[in-house]
């Protein structure tokens, strides 16, 4: 089946229970975080080495249906309070996945502003590893995602591996960094850095974190949750992130290879939200592979920048208002 192209150009306005910009600050502290909090932070060891550990949350109500969320780079689980909050009345048990590298789960390299990774496969094994150990897969009915940028290229990586989730909501995923005249060239670029012993060195031209302004951020227009995000960083040195290594490029430019090699072999439901404003992610590679998949459909949010769950609640709920809606 091939994609279909939806602009959506109106404003969202059934969503239930979203937390408005307005209110953004003044119930913060009063609901937002004391909901987040009352799911202590839990930690399961890497795949292939259990002296470094990944961190989850898992909010139980007694649902017979999960719904697993993936963050994206540098999203420490902090950031998802909001969106935690905003789901709360939706008849599903939520697990919250940090990946190896990112926010609080332990670092690969002494520099822990690098954004780095050996290979991409052991994301998927320390999700595999997390979810036999939380035997989901026995306990579940119906297993959904929704995973944002990096998180959403990981998710697709594992139902490739082992096909669980009945549907896949991605808000811009990272389907390839770069559009396709750029790609090849990259590839052979980090192969050759690599060679000269620049794998753990970061991708030229770039460095560590910034406390980068509202002004010069690229992911989202909302100031308020913007200037959240950032304060997180800020008061949490341990989760701060800068840009990505030569071998994270490298190994992220082969995964990319492999998605769309193996895309037909993904059956389930996928819907991929993209921004129209994207800075970050390739939109041409998600329009290539959604239109390679059997079962996908494209919805385009024209005036959205990358962080749809950070972003103003007009671009925001309409990826909540479809989340709640068609799980």
């Amino acid at each position: 089946m091939r994609f279909f192209l939806i602009l959506l150009s109106f404003v969202a306005s059934g969503v239930s229970h979203a937390v408005e910009e307005s209110e953004f600050e003044s119930r913060y502290e009063s609901e937002i975080m004391p909901y987040y909090n009352l799911q202590a932070l839990r930690f399961h060891p890497y795949s292939n080495d259990a002296s470094k550990k990944i961190p989850y949350k898992l909010i139980k109500r007694g649902h017979q249906d999960l719904l697993v969320i993936l963050p994206g780079k540098g999203e420490p689980l902090e950031r998802y309070a909001e969106t935690l909050f905003d789901l709360k009345e939706l008849a599903r048990d939520i697990l919250i996945v940090q990946f190896r590298g990112q926010g609080y789960s332990s670092r690969s390299l002494s520099d822990p502003e690098k954004t780095h990774i050996r290979k991409f496969n052991y994301v998927v094994d320390d999700l595999n590893s997390l979810f036999e150990y939380l035997d989901i897969k026995n306990k579940y009915r119906r297993i959904s995602l929704a995973a944002h940028s990096m998180g959403a290229h990981h998710g697709i990586r594992y139902q490739l591996a082992y096909p669980l989730f009945d549907q896949l909501l991605l808000n811009a995923p990272l389907i390839g960094l770069l559009d396709e005249e750029e790609t090849d060239k990259n590839y052979y670029l980090t192969l050759m850095l690599i060679g000269v012993g620049m794998a753990n060195s970061y991708v030229p031209g770039k460095g560590g974190w910034r406390d980068w302004s509202f002004e010069e951020n690229d992911v989202s227009q909302s100031m308020i949750r913007y200037r959240n995000f950032r304060r997180i960083d800020l008061d949490n040195p341990t989760v701060r992130l800068g840009s990505v290594t030569v071998r994270w490029a490298y190994e992220a430019i082969k995964s990319e290879k492999l998605l769309f090699d193996e895309s037909p072999r993904l059956l389930a439901p996928i819907t991929i939200f993209q921004a129209g404003k994207e800075l970050i992610v390739s939109n041409q590679k998600q329009q290539m592979l959604c239109d390679q998949l059997p079962n996908c459909e494209l919805i385009r949010v024209e005036d959205s920048m990358h962080n749809f769950l950070q972003e103003k609640d007009e671009y925001r709920n309409q990826y909540l208002e479809y989340v709640k809606s068609s799980l």
